[in-house]
């Protein structure tokens, strides 16, 4: 009857003073209704039956069972009749609240809010700055996160993606804009979550948790190089002192180990067989040291071969003396041992 009869109710919603909601429209959008979930929600929780709503929103969304056709009663009364950046950015809320997590329909919804942004630009990104509207799967499973806590790009390493998954792997290309241009996503992951990995090592067995680290360094080498060749390059950077604090250093054993000065990389083989149960060597095999001279050099991890080198003096033919070389190794490794 109210649907039919709105026009004899309509001055009824707003106070004439205050321009406020009236308790009449309150009270009225709080009202039970039977919905398509065989269940009850308040008329301002419902929806419209119509193609558009089920073409973006699908088919599991709470359709109110009434015959309500009047368009400006179904405005104030808060039920969604038609999708629009509005109506996209309520469902998302409601999803989350419900802790629904259907992926088709979310990702819908991403995109047609993609479409409406040069519109709702405003209201599309205050929703997303001020609510965890992502939905994304983490580990074995799915979670409403905010756009501070996901990135864009494939990390690389199928340990990190577990921890810390990117959109990439989730969403549909056709979206990536939506990401990364509107709403602002990072492109990459984040320091902050990388070093986090690494507290999370022990977890791993030592052959992965060394891998794993020695990708995670690289990683955070290719950011001390981005720092060095920025506006920043004259200032300190600032989680260098956290990976020290948080004696986030692995060594060759897969152990973590206090910050000091007689850390080494093993760049020299027989070097480190000589001297392995007395000095603390970094975890990176000699193969991947280049790709760690930034982050090295941070921390103060000198190569092996920059505090001890072993030479053997060629004879006036410039030739080695082979049976030399081996007396020598043969008795400086007892020697080396004694010291």
């Amino acid at each position: 009857l109210l649907d039919q009869n709105w026009e004899f109710y309509s001055n009824k919603t707003r106070n004439i003073y205050t321009k406020k909601d009236t308790d009449f429209i309150n009270k009225l959008r709080s009202v039970v209704a039977p919905t398509s979930f065989h269940d009850e929600r308040i008329l301002a929780d419902t929806y419209m039956d119509n193609d558009q709503i089920r073409t973006i929103f699908g088919d599991d969304v709470p359709f109110v069972k009434a015959d309500l056709k009047n368009p400006i009663f179904l405005k104030e009364c808060n039920i969604t009749y038609e999708v629009n950046a509005e109506s996209c950015i309520k469902r998302l809320c409601q999803l989350r609240a419900e802790n629904l997590t259907n992926f088709k329909q979310v990702s819908n919804i991403y995109w047609y809010l993609d479409l409406r942004w040069d519109k709702n630009e405003t209201l599309i990104k205050n929703a997303f700055e001020n609510n965890e509207l992502i939905l994304i799967k983490f580990g074995n499973s799915l979670k409403w996160v905010g756009i501070e806590q996901v990135f864009w790009e494939d990390v690389g390493n199928s340990t990190i993606e577990f921890w810390f998954p990117s959109l990439k792997r989730q969403y549909n290309f056709q979206i990536k804009s939506f990401f990364l241009d509107k709403i602002k996503i990072r492109k990459k992951i984040s320091v902050n979550n990388l070093i986090e990995c690494l507290t999370k090592l022990n977890d791993l067995d030592v052959v992965s948790r060394i891998n794993t680290a020695v990708f995670i360094y690289q990683k955070l080498d290719n950011e001390i190089h981005e720092h060095n060749n920025s506006s920043l390059q004259n200032k300190n950077i600032d989680w260098i002192g956290k990976i020290i604090s948080e004696n986030l250093i692995l060594n060759k054993n897969g152990n973590f180990v206090e910050k000091t000065d007689k850390i080494f990389a093993i760049d020299d083989d027989y070097i480190y067989d000589i001297f392995k149960d007395e000095l603390i060597f970094f975890c990176a095999p000699s193969n991947k040291l280049p790709s760690l001279k930034g982050f090295m050099k941070e921390l103060e991890i000198r190569s092996i071969s920059e505090v001890l080198q072993l030479n053997i003096i060629s004879n006036p033919n410039n030739q080695n003396n082979n049976p030399l070389t081996a007396k020598v190794r043969e008795t400086v490794y007892p020697i080396a041992r004694l010291i």
